[in-house]
């Protein structure tokens, strides 16, 4: 669906790419976009409090961590 938030402009030296350039309309609706997730962001905090707020981020970094030390086993199908 186009929604006039982004303008497509070929690239200038590689004939098959494409650059991507947020219009004004895009810059707008970014703009609404971090402003809600601010205040989402201010609520959970305030809601859960600082220990229950931090608990997911710390676990999610800690999921990334371990992921990249992982190895799928050698008899896995391609």
């Amino acid at each position: 669906m186009e929604r006039g938030w982004v303008e497509r402009q070929p690239h200038p030296r590689h004939a098959n790419g494409q650059e991507l350039y947020l219009t004004d309309n895009g810059r707008r609706e970014l703009v609404g976009a971090d402003r809600l997730l601010v205040d989402l962001d201010g609520h959970l905090r305030d809601s859960l409090g600082e220990e229950d707020y931090q608990r997911p981020r710390t676990l999610l970094g800690d999921i990334m961590t371990h992921l990249a030390t992982w190895t799928p086993p050698e008899d896995t199908p391609a």
